[in-house]
């Protein structure tokens, strides 16, 4: 994990270091390259009294340091009073657009001289200035450039010092001047020992090795590699005031190349967001800086562009005709723009035996133009991005399990999980709420309108049955009422017939039979949807929105987006306090219909909609829907990368219903605060996690509430998986116990899965504190106390506690008994749950794999493969642990490849590590240079497994769970 340390950071410059800055900031800033520093320093120091001066010529692509470079020796320069006793630094902008030949350099030399002399010596600077323009009107006479030159080499003598050139882009500065400007320049840096260059190139151009040529040994070269791991971590640091330590740098290393312009785009982007989270806003990034990549791509000319964004396509190391192919031309004209291209240090190239491959040469191009293409090309960059996000978050146990946590907000589902909680908010007070005796009122009142005695009996025997809570008995009772229809007196279509019908549901909600509900409500709906009698109207409003909401439940959005529709456009201008309050619920739960089908700005026009309706509002029913839409719309503009914003969203929300009575609102505060506490996390902003969760455990504690107790418990846990990220175990575990004591109390069916959780919580980290008798102590009890629930999500947790055991039985050399418990597991009917059968089929890997029999492990692996998904973080994380082991217990790479390629959906998200399978064989392989260092990665932790013991590892069960206990992971 990323150990976090807060420095304030320096403002980093992407492209013109040293402009308006002053030499202790380039100083300071200077934080890599201090090798290549210290070999131009030496150089210009045996320059100091040499009658004939050495020149440097520092090479690297676009990015890689050179101008960073240039202005740290002109800092020093002007810093160290030896050199700048004899030294001066003459420094020519960014490829010095107004050169055009040799007299226009040795103007521009003169103007940026004055430049130089400015602070110190004023009047020699404005006499310069004076110089060149007293030149440059008299640019009819003859030998200008002489003069020119003449007058920058007696103001060296005055000064009594030599002037160090330092020049950008040499190559394209001297390609656009006259043709024998290289010749001139060349003579007087072999002549005249007042002069020294310090030039740079974005490639050893050919100009350099051709005999023929003016630069041709002219120059001693200085290459700029690409940024080592730590030469990143340094740079890192600097730029965002933040140390990450571990493997946390490694993929920003490998997106970039070691590119320092682009880890400074990243860094100045991340705002203290951790690794895993920066990767998995790359598309956000990339949109931030559109305008950089494009205006890169479109100073091109158009041919060599048609072939530079080909090669982009393409993402790999690929011949000329294959990028020829894909920019539909000619091999020869694509052949003549990659040489450019190359020249420009645009085009990469590398040797595979006789053949050159070409690929683009900084990082993020070729991601950026993925990124802006179709949704499935993007997907590519997505599942690598994701890959290397799991990747690199720690290869123990403990740094799984922490890494998944920290970035638990990140995880579609929990995030899910967290929002389907918020929209489902109704369904915490039902359907019905305290109205049986209303409804049961009205129907006395419209059966004494009638005056039938018989009514009166019927009437009587359900109010009984509902005094003495006997629900399923008044509901028979009732249903036998309605379906006698006229004979009670009344047409169906009646005012009694329609209370009967609601009446009748409120009992099937009360007993639990759903499904019998809701044919009552549209039974009621079919009758009196159109009525116009306000008191049903109510119900009607009621009546469609339960359904919306059911048909959510049953996971048919579509529907749900219909029902609501009509209730909106039943009673959207109604001005009916409870109409009204109708309508509103109506527009929640179609914005979160939207937001599951993916359409997230019809969602945020539904919330917006309730918003502008009755944001002014005070009525309470209305007010717990604003708090419901504040709290949704916060959630949606995070979860679409828009994470201050939405914060800001939350946070309002907070403060305008902190202290609001009704339950919708304190249950909408606390999900806000639980939200905030996971985006504070992901940030770095640990003492803020922890005040919002401990706000959000204050104020859902504060009603004595049976619909508030699971998100309650949610929310202690979550302080708890706090606890653990700051590695604070201790604490963690007594706040799981916590739950557990306080929950166990109240001994409700409904808080079993809670329960469950918190054990299973204090079990694992009892594991991951090598405390095993605690650990398989706490899972036992999970089993014992749990294993004759009915309720699926208790039962998951049961099968959780198994696996657990099975693990610890694994690690200590039992495999059969770790068999055994698996075997055990899955004769419960939770344990059909995909990530369950995953893991229950891991443990039998990971079995055969410490026996040493790959090729059973194989096997077991093909059909846990089965059930693999590769939208779980959770499975990748597992893959990316059982393959290594599985290679080092001697199982064959090719049969490991050929299983997890056998899935074209499954495959991409594993393609590093398909790629690490097949270079292990020797297979060559042409892919992005991303997923060939990720891979070689991979191949190095196959490697060193091989070379030691098969080492037990650990699965971890999901760490991610709903507000009211529901494992989210899948």
């Amino acid at each position: 994990m990323a150990e976090l340390v807060r420095r304030p950071p320096d403002v980093f410059r992407k492209h013109h270091p040293g402009l308006l800055q002053s030499d202790e900031q380039v100083i300071r800033q200077f934080v890599v390259r201090r090798r290549e520093l210290n070999t131009l320093l030496e150089l210009l120091r045996g320059n100091a009294d040499a009658p004939s001066c050495q020149h440097a010529l520092i090479l690297g692509p676009r990015g890689r340091g050179k101008s960073m470079l240039l202005a740290r020796v002109a800092a020093e320069l002007r810093t160290d009073s030896t050199l700048a006793s004899w030294a001066l630094p003459v420094s020519f902008v960014d490829e010095s657009a107004g050169v055009f030949d040799a007299a226009s350099f040795w103007l521009d030399a003169l103007l940026h001289l004055a430049r130089e002399l400015e602070p110190h010596e004023s009047e020699f600077a404005r006499e310069l200035r004076a110089t060149r323009s007293d030149l440059i009107l008299g640019w009819r006479a003859d030998a200008l450039e002489a003069r020119a030159r003449a007058a920058v080499l007696e103001a060296a003598e005055r000064l009594d010092r030599r002037l160090v050139l330092l020049i950008e882009n040499l190559h394209e500065f001297s390609g656009n001047a006259a043709g024998d400007f290289g010749w001139k320049l060349r003579e007087t840096l072999q002549s005249e020992p007042r002069i020294i260059a310090l030039a740079t190139a974005t490639t050893h151009f050919e100009a350099l090795d051709d005999a023929t040529a003016p630069f041709f040994e002219l120059f001693r070269t200085v290459s700029l590699d690409p940024l080592t791991a730590e030469e990143c971590r340094l740079l890192w640091e600097r730029i965002t005031g933040e140390s990450l330590s571990g493997s946390d740098i490694r993929p920003i290393e490998i997106l970039t190349g070691g590119n320092p312009r682009l880890l400074v785009i990243i860094g100045r982007f991340a705002e203290h967001a951790s690794a895993r989270s920066l990767m998995e806003r790359l598309a956000v990034l990339m949109d931030d800086h559109s305008e950089y990549f494009r205006s890169r791509i479109e100073a091109l000319p158009v041919s060599e562009r048609r072939v530079f964004l080909a090669a982009a396509d393409l993402w790999r190391p690929s011949e000329v005709r294959e990028i020829a192919a894909r920019a539909m031309m000619d091999v020869r004209s694509a052949s003549v723009m990659l040489g450019r291209l190359r020249n420009r240090g645009a085009i990469a190239v590398e040797t595979e035996g006789k053949k050159q491959l070409y690929s683009v040469a900084e990082r993020l191009f070729s991601i950026y133009y993925k990124l802006q293409r179709e949704q499935n090309e993007a997907g590519v960059v997505h599942n690598l991005i994701r890959y290397m996000a799991l990747l690199y978050s720690g290869s123990g146990s403990r740094e799984r399990f922490t890494a998944l946590v920290v970035e638990a907000r990140t995880a579609p589902a929990v995030r899910e999980g967290l929002a389907r909680a918020l929209a489902e908010q109704p369904d915490l007070a039902g359907v019905f709420r305290d109205q049986d005796r209303e409804l049961l009122q009205h129907l006395r009142s419209r059966a004494q309108e009638i005056g039938e005695s018989r009514l009166d009996q019927q009437l009587a025997r359900i109010a009984a049955a509902l005094a003495t809570r006997d629900i399923a008995g008044a509901a028979d009772l009732v249903g036998e009422m309605n379906r006698r229809d006229g004979a009670l007196g009344s047409a169906p279509d009646s005012s009694l017939s329609a209370v009967g019908l609601l009446v009748e549901a409120m009992c099937r909600e009360l007993i639990g039979e759903t499904d019998r509900m809701v044919g009552t409500l549209n039974t009621f709906l079919d009758r009196f949807e159109r009525t116009e009698k306000p008191f049903l109207q109510r119900y009607v409003g009621m009546a469609l929105v339960s359904l919306a909401e059911r048909h959510l439940k049953a996971g048919d959005p579509d529907a749900a987006i219909a029902t609501c529709d009509r209730a909106v456009k039943l009673f959207g201008e109604s001005r009916t306090p409870a109409l009204r309050a109708w309508v509103a619920r109506a527009l929640n739960a179609s914005g979160f219909a939207y937001s599951i089908i993916g359409n997230h700005n019809a969602a945020r026009t539904a919330y917006d909609d309730l918003l502008t309706r009755f944001a002014a509002s005070r009525e309470m029913d209305l007010q717990e829907e604003i708090a419901v839409a504040m709290v949704s719309v916060g959630m949606l503009m995070t979860m679409a990368g828009d994470s201050r914003e939405g914060a800001r969203s939350l946070q309002d929300a907070v403060a305008r219903f902190r202290d609001a009575p009704g339950e919708k609102c304190v249950f909408s505060v606390g999900m806000a605060l639980m939200w905030l506490s996971l985006e504070f996390q992901i940030q770095g902003r640990t003492p803020e996690a922890f005040d919002a969760v401990d706000r959000a455990i204050a104020r859902l504690g504060a009603l004595d509430s049976r619909r508030l107790r699971p998100p309650l418990a949610f929310a202690m846990m979550r302080k708890g998986d706090l606890l653990v990220a700051k590695a604070d175990a201790d604490a963690a575990i007594k706040m799981y116990a916590e739950v557990v004591e306080r929950f166990t109390a109240h001994d409700s069916a409904e808080m079993d899965e809670h329960v469950a959780d918190a054990l299973l919580r204090q079990a694992l980290v009892h594991e991951l504190q090598d405390e095993r008798e605690a650990a398989e102590r706490l899972c036992d009890e999970v089993i014992e106390r749990f294993r004759g629930s009915t309720v699926t999500t208790v039962q998951r947790h049961v099968v959780n506690a198994m696996l657990s055991k099975a693990r610890q039985r694994l690690a200590s050399g039992s495999a059969e008994e770790a068999f055994a418990l698996c075997d055990d597991a899955e004769r419960i009917p939770a344990a059909d749950l995909p990530l369950l059968t995953w893991m229950l089929q891991g443990v039998r890997v990971r079995g055969y794999a410490k026996r040493g029999l790959g090729d059973r492990a194989v096997e077991a692996l093909r059909r846990a493969y089965e059930v693999f998904d590769p939208r779980s973080d959770m499975m990748v994380c597992e893959v990316q642990g059982l393959v290594p082991d599985l290679v080092a217990a001697g199982a064959s790479p090719v049969a490991l490849a050929k299983v997890l390629g056998s899935n074209r959906a499954k495959a991409h998200s594993l393609g590093p590590l398909i790629a690490a399978l097949r270079l292990q064989v020797g297979e060559s392989l042409r892919v992005p240079a991303e997923v060939r260092e990720v891979a070689n990665d991979v191949r190095e932790l196959m490697s060193g497994k091989a070379a030691t013991p098969v080492r037990q590892g650990r699965s971890v069960p999901p760490v991610g769970a709903s507000p009211t206990g529901t494992q989210v992971a899948e």
